[in-house]
């Protein structure tokens, strides 16, 4: 779907993931599919798009069925382009990475936060099987007692065997270390919540 009238994409990236380049939009963010997923493995344009073509798709077909998937759509106008709601414009209530739960320190909080993204991931795993589905609940928002409130990275475009290859590849090349970053959030990740 082409953008609204007077949208505006930041050029400078929010964040930046083994696979996608996200950039914020207002109440939306652009996710690009990368040129060379895990800075290493060389993806032509039509692969780029077809990745992107599968994550709609999946994600839309998992919003569908209730899970808690921003609406996510094809960008027209540039190669490996989708459009995502940002998740906090899905919840009126203030959003936590795992990452910022876990520097809470509270035990109660993360066993909530792990238990919920693992329930939530099994069921979309069995109900959608040909799915390949990211199981990394830093790919969700979280509210202040770890209930799960948005799963922004549900799933990956490419299938097991490939990451691997991704991994082998990084190791080759000394960088086998990717530091995890927060996405989709309307601001940097917001400070752990007071215990």
């Amino acid at each position: 779907e082409p953008p609204p009238p007077g949208w505006v994409v930041s050029s400078t990236p929010m964040a930046e993931g083994w696979f996608v380049t996200v950039y914020d939009a207002g109440n939306d963010v652009v996710k690009e599919i990368r040129p060379r997923l895990g800075g290493v493995m060389e993806v032509n344009e039509a692969d780029r798009n077809a990745f992107r073509d599968q994550v709609v798709m999946d994600n839309e077909q998992l919003r569908l069925a209730r899970y808690p998937v921003p609406q996510t759509s094809v960008l027209r106008g540039g190669v490996g382009r989708l459009r995502q709601r940002k998740a906090s414009a899905l919840s009126s209530e203030r959003l936590y990475s795992y990452e910022a739960l876990e520097q809470r320190g509270d035990p109660a909080v993360l066993v909530t936060a792990q238990t919920q993204f693992d329930e939530q991931f099994e069921r979309a795993r069995r109900q959608f099987p040909r799915m390949l589905f990211d199981h990394k609940p830093h790919g969700a928002l979280y509210d202040a007692r770890g209930h799960l409130v948005v799963w922004v990275d549900p799933t990956t475009p490419v299938d097991p065997e490939t990451v691997e290859a991704i991994k082998a590849q990084r190791l080759a090349a000394g960088l086998d270390h990717v530091e995890p970053l927060p996405f989709f959030a309307n601001q940097p990740t917001a400070p752990a919540p007071p215990a």
